[in-house]
């Protein structure tokens, strides 16, 4: 097994997996009609999207004193996400101008300060504030010595998923109160992400344990559709109980579908791989340009609650997304917009 191939694969499909999500944003809106039904089906299916890039993207950066300095690091970081972010988010800002969507009164720079800091025009940049404080975190994270990884990384996962599990149980009791202080700290914030995924990709996992995972991770998926639909067909609001990415059924359904790429040998579907390593340099760049192919298709005036636009339609807006990002890599200056 190639481990190239499966990151590879796992990448393309978090990215798909991403537009799905946005694509479906219907579900955001609470309905009893069969839209939200299905809507609720595929944000729960793509739900694994966010856990898994911090897996991938973190994981395979807590190594990377074993190819350069912190220096280095940084430097790399600064190139390739928090000065595209930054652009972005001013992009975003005129975009919203030119539509008259968004008001800056009383002050730009205010506006876009705020902006960077809560994204607000287009919201889903929100990604990037966890993801700057997971690579501030790595450079500590990568002086623990390999031989203790993981036992350390264990620990780490093993005691935030029960303190999750215990806080979800008490929340559905209805009569137990959790103390919210009662967790593990060196796991919030999406780093737990960081530890599961190091701990997968580095480490074998027997084959029992893995179908237990398995197991858990289709228990996690059924648990965000079946038990989100019941809880918010009585509540008639979308209920968050089994939502949330730092959440049990999302972390057993993420760890599950990481842990399932990693045990799949890809080298035997050389036409998959080849879709895969058409799309792999693009992925962030899809994530940064794909929401305004969708506000587009908005403008336009495409239904978001058809069908046919949250599954067919996400496959094409992935698509041209990742066509737009190839040709702002072929112009001057702009294509380190999309590193």
């Amino acid at each position: 097994m190639v481990k190239k191939n499966y990151i590879t694969v796992l990448n393309v499909f978090a990215a798909l997996a991403v537009v799905f999500l946005h694509t479906n944003k219907c579900f955001w809106r609470f309905s009893t009609e069969r839209y939200w039904v299905t809507a609720n089906i595929i944000e729960s299916f793509f739900y694994f999207a966010v856990p898994v890039f911090f897996m991938i993207s973190c994981t395979t950066l807590i190594d990377y004193r074993e190819r350069y300095d912190t220096k280095t690091f940084f430097k790399k970081r600064l190139l390739k996400t928090l000065i595209p972010y930054i652009c972005f988010v001013a992009i975003g800002i005129v975009y919203g101008l030119i539509k008259g969507s968004i008001d800056i009164k009383p002050n730009i720079a205010i506006y876009f300060i705020n902006s960077l800091f809560v994204p607000k025009y287009p919201s889903i940049y929100w990604f990037f504030m966890p993801l700057f404080t997971a690579y501030l975190c790595i450079p500590v994270i990568s002086l623990i010595p390999k031989e203790k990884r993981q036992s350390c990384f264990k620990y780490i996962m093993v005691l935030f998923v029960v303190f999750k599990a215990v806080a979800l149980i008490f929340g559905l009791s209805g009569v137990l109160n959790y103390n919210s202080a009662l967790s593990m700290p060196f796991a919030a914030n999406y780093i737990f992400y960081l530890f599961l995924g190091y701990y997968i990709a580095n480490y074998d996992i027997s084959k029992n344990l893995r179908y237990v995972i398995y197991i858990l991770g289709v228990l996690g998926l059924l648990l965000q559709i079946i038990g989100t639909y019941v809880l918010s067909m009585k509540l008639g609001a979308i209920s968050s109980e089994f939502k949330g990415y730092m959440g049990v059924p999302c972390i057993f359904n993420s760890m599950a579908i990481f842990l399932l790429f990693k045990n799949i040998n890809f080298e035997k579907n050389k036409v998959l791989l080849k879709i895969c390593e058409f799309f792999k340099a693009e992925t962030f760049g899809i994530y940064l340009v794909h929401w305004y192919v969708i506000d587009i298709c908005m403008v336009v005036g495409l239904p978001d609650t058809s069908i046919i636009f949250r599954t067919l339609g996400a496959v094409v807006i992935f698509v041209v997304s990742a066509l737009i990002v190839k040709l702002i890599r072929k112009v001057p200056v702009i294509k380190n917009l999309v590193p």
